[in-house]
Formats: structure tokens, sequence, C-alpha cells
């Protein structure tokens, strides 16, 4: 029963590994990063740090998932957006190094309310590309928000919630219920925003 259970977090820390490939993938062959947000990748980042450690913490199966997200995040996609939205290479260093260093005692010393508190305050990491996903969807405008890597997103809370019942961990319960109406959201505007953008490719083509 016990390995049963970790398999389910061992697939959600899967998904949510793979889940900046596509993304990724799509800024380098596109060459932009239109739509995309930094700021929601940067606490993506942030989250999948932070679960590393409180998985460490807490002997949780899936711990390797969390770290191998993060250095995929950090390595591969941060440095990728942040180069197609201009920025410097000293900005995108500092971020991606200095997130590790202040979530390490934070996350092994605060007391557990702060902790839990904190890793519910990330939840709110994908308002941002919310607001640009609708931003695109209302004004029919391109965007190259990878679908893939928010649907897997989306999996891998589903798996993430059934996981944290299965444990009984609050912390797993609770965090992944606001993730998954976000990405539900951000899925809804990027297709219905997508199709509106083609249409008017379509009836107006210089545009």
């Amino acid at each position: 029963m016990n390995m049963w259970v970790e398999s389910l977090g061992i697939i959600a820390a899967v998904l949510d590994l793979s889940m900046s490939l596509p993304q990724t993938l799509k800024i380098w062959r596109n060459k932009n990063a239109e739509g995309v947000s930094l700021f929601t990748w940067v606490t993506l980042y942030t989250t999948f740090a932070a679960w590393a450690i409180y998985g460490w913490q807490n002997q949780i199966a899936a711990t390797l998932g969390f770290i191998i997200a993060a250095a995929l995040v950090g390595i591969l996609l941060l440095p990728t957006i942040f180069r197609a939205k201009k920025h410097s290479w000293f900005i995108t260093i500092l971020t991606i190094a200095g997130i590790p260093i202040i979530l390490i005692p934070l996350i092994l010393y605060a007391p557990a309310i702060i902790v839990t508190i904190f890793l519910l305050s990330l939840t709110f990491n994908r308002i941002p590309q919310v607001m640009k996903s609708y931003k695109t969807y209302k004004n029919t405008k391109y965007s190259n928000v990878s679908l893939f890597s928010w649907s897997l997103g989306l999996a891998a809370n589903l798996f993430w919630l059934i996981y944290g019942v299965f444990r009984a961990d609050i912390n797993l319960i609770l965090i992944p219920l606001m993730p998954i109406l976000y990405d539900s959201a951000i899925l809804t505007f990027e297709l219905i925003g997508n199709r509106k953008y083609k249409d008017s490719q379509k009836e107006n083509p210089s545009a």
C-alpha cells in the first residue's frame, strides 16, 4: 500500500519536472517569450526548490523529482525567458542562485506554521500567467505559451492532491487546489485565445 501511495507522488514529481521542457523548447524554436509570465516561472522555480527542501526534511519519496524540476527550470527555462525578454545575465544569475540560499534556512528552521503559510502563499504563483493569458484572449494577441507545459502542470497537481489524501498530509492536500484552478484557467484562455488569433489572421492576414 505504501509503495503504491508513494508511486503517486513519484508520478506527480515526474510530471512536475517535465513541465518546463515544452515551454523551453517552444521559446527556443520561436525565438520569443510572448505571453509567457517571467514572474510565474520564477515563483514556480521557488515552489519546486521549496518543496525539494520540504520533501528532504520530511522524507518524501518524490524529493528527487522536485530537485530535478527546480534544476530544469533554473538551468534551462529561466535563462531562456530572461534572455528572450532581454534581461541582463547578472539579474538572471542573482535570481537563480539567490532563491535557494534564502529558502534553505526558511524551510529547515522556521516554525511549521510559517512553513505552511509560506508554501500556501506559493500557490498564487500562477496568477500573473492567468492574467497574461486572459489579456491575450481578450486582446486577440499572439501567445507563445506552451499548452503542453500547463497540461503537465494540471496533471501533476491532480496527482499531488490524491497523494496528499492518502498520506494525510495537510500541506499536500491544500496546496494543489489553487494551482488546479489556475492551470485550468490558463489552458482555457490560451486555447480560446489561440483560436481567436488564428481566426483574426484568416480574416485579416496583414494584421
